[in-house]
């Protein structure tokens, strides 16, 4: 393994690294949003979010690259025994590093998309409310299946 390659996967890494730093800290600030009901932030936030998945998208291109050149297939299987192959520790724990941060990223963005869905949830069922319609869970039926209730009905009639 040349040092070209062994300086290019370091640089790769630690781009990645600060990559999801700033996503877990744009995750933190939409679950901080979320949490307020700041529900202006959110567009912002969003687009942030997706410039941070776009700039690790590349870097996972970058890895292929480098793992075709090295005749090797493009799995994370073969990337990872590429950073055992180079014999650098501290590449290999940088690599571990990132894998760790990233799957908090993951359950942070599950736990917001929980948040989103919960109050998209509760704004439907206040907007129900409001039109004096409530609406009911379905209930299944002797063979097991669902079956719709009969529909909205109204709750109050002046």
């Amino acid at each position: 393994m040349s040092s070209t390659h062994r300086q290019l996967m370091s640089a790769l890494i630690e781009k990645d690294k600060a990559t999801i730093a700033q996503l877990k800290q744009t995750l933190q600030q939409e679950s901080e949003a979320l949490k307020t009901r700041a529900h202006s932030d959110l567009p912002r936030l969003i687009e942030e979010k997706n410039q941070w998945l776009q700039a690790l998208e590349h870097s996972s291109g970058q890895r292929a690259q480098i793992l075709k050149a090295s005749s090797l297939p493009t799995t994370k299987e073969a990337w990872e025994q590429l950073l055992l192959d180079v014999g650098d520790q501290q590449i290999q724990d940088d690599w571990q590093s990132v894998q760790a941060e990233f799957k908090q990223c993951h359950t942070m963005n599950e736990v917001n998309g929980k948040l989103i869905s919960r109050s998209r949830n509760t704004l439907g069922h206040l907007v129900n409310l409001l039109k004096g319609q409530d609406s009911t869970p379905e209930l299944y039926n002797q063979s097991g299946g669902r079956q719709a209730n009969s529909g909205a009905y109204t709750m109050v009639k002046a």
